[in-house]
């Protein structure tokens, strides 16, 4: 599953065990100690949860930016500027209607 079809709303725990190395390990307890969380399970959760997000992120960027390459061309075809022939020239016919 994607981290675009996570799904917030639903909550069922699941049991998953994880090894971390001893730097992570005090990171995290030092969070709990600090009062940042309130255990380590919810530590990991939130590491997991920003994870989720920044790669969907990530890849709603790569969609905006393809959209913005396509845009001057897709303006071309609606405006009837392109080149006939091939491949290219029937899929911008099929596209224009």
């Amino acid at each position: 599953m994607s981290a675009l079809h996570i799904e917030r709303t639903q909550c069922y725990p699941v049991l998953m065990s994880t090894t971390l190395t001893p730097g992570l390990e005090i990171f995290v307890r030092d969070e709990v100690e600090a009062g940042r969380y309130a255990d380590e399970s919810e530590v990991i959760r939130d590491a997991v949860r920003r994870l989720a997000d920044m790669r969907a992120a990530t890849e709603a960027g790569k969609l905006d930016a393809l959209r913005a390459a396509l845009a001057p061309g897709l303006a071309d075809v609606a405006a009837g500027r392109f080149a006939e022939g091939g491949v290219i020239g029937a899929a911008a016919r099929a596209a224009a209607e």
